[in-house]
């Protein structure tokens, strides 16, 4: 019996390589959080709909893996900011931001995850792929409905 077309694709994509997954990842993912906070910085509120000056930044840094994809730490944040925060390690705005979005408990929850020490698989990197496609095919459907 032949495996359906869909199988098939399913386990070619399974087999991509690891860092291919992380790279599409990174790349739907950045633009899912970018358009899910409109544009707008978390830490100055400037609007900027531009990739390369509007970036997801990460509250607990990209080397946390386990933090890595999670909506609650990833935000939309201006260049500017997003690299004063990691030169300056000057946290102090994005963490009075997550405050106010999440509750205090978030820094907490942060720091239960940071211990977790799991790492995603590749199965799991498939499904966010495909989650936060439709996610972000979803944002550009309400983006045109707005206006």
């Amino acid at each position: 019996m032949k495996k359906s077309n869909a199988k098939k694709s399913n386990a070619r994509r399974y087999r991509t390589s690891r860092k291919r997954l992380i790279n599409k990842l990174n790349r739907v993912f950045g633009l899912y959080i970018r358009m899910r906070d409109n544009w707008t910085c978390v830490t100055c509120g400037v609007r900027i709909r531009n990739t390369k000056e509007m970036h997801a930044g990460h509250y607990i840094g990209r080397n946390c893996k386990q933090l890595l994809f999670c909506e609650y730490n990833v935000h939309a944040q201006c260049r500017s900011c997003n690299f004063a925060q990691r030169i300056q390690d000057d946290n102090n705005k994005y963490t009075l931001a997550i405050i106010d979005k999440y509750g205090v408990d978030i820094l907490d929850w942060f720091e239960t995850i940071k211990e977790m020490g799991n790492k995603y698989t590749n199965e799991e990197l498939v499904d966010m792929i495909g989650h936060y496609e439709i996610g972000v095919s979803d944002l550009k459907t309400y983006d045109k409905v707005k206006k």
